[in-house]
């Protein structure tokens, strides 16, 4: 297991889906996940501070183990088949260990309310992960000067 953190929620620029990315401690590996809209925003939520005035599903669902007498101690994201990603919640309740299955956006949302470990399996960061991308300074130099000379004609359809 490989614990991680979340480094980034947004829209993947070429589906237009939102996705959150998780990244080992060091920074080099990350893990994209698609995730549903209500779930960015529960994550966007938590990430930004913001509080609300009543409690969203994530956190009923946290109301809920709490007053079982339970404390959420990881989240696993454990699996990734047919390009669906599982998890699991592991809830201590009496001394015993309960694995709750989970959608790993909601496990995230919950990790990051209760503040503990994301964890992601080493099978699963073989199939789903990637190191970041570098950008050497020559390549972000063509990109800057590929900027200044775009216009807004540019983006504009053309009929011909």
């Amino acid at each position: 297991m490989v614990e991680m953190f979340v480094e980034a929620i947004g829209l993947d620029a070429i589906t237009l889906n939102h996705i959150v990315i998780l990244t080992d401690e060091i920074g080099e590996a990350f893990l994209p996940i698609v995730i549903g809209e209500a779930e960015a925003t529960a994550i966007a939520l938590i990430m930004e501070e913001i509080e609300l005035p009543r409690p969203l599903t994530h956190d009923l669902l946290l109301s809920c183990i709490r007053e079982l007498g339970g404390t959420l101690e990881k989240i696993t994201i454990t699996d990734l088949k047919d390009d669906t990603f599982y998890a699991q919640l592991t809830v201590r309740q009496a001394g015993q260990v309960i694995e709750i299955d989970s959608r790993p956006s909601d496990a995230i949302a919950l990790a990051l309310r209760e503040d503990v470990p994301i964890y992601v399996a080493q099978k699963v960061l073989d199939k789903g992960s990637d190191k970041h991308p570098t950008i050497d300074d020559k390549e972000m130099a063509d990109f800057r000067a590929f900027l200044d000379k775009i216009t807004p004609e540019d983006f504009r359809k053309r009929s011909d």
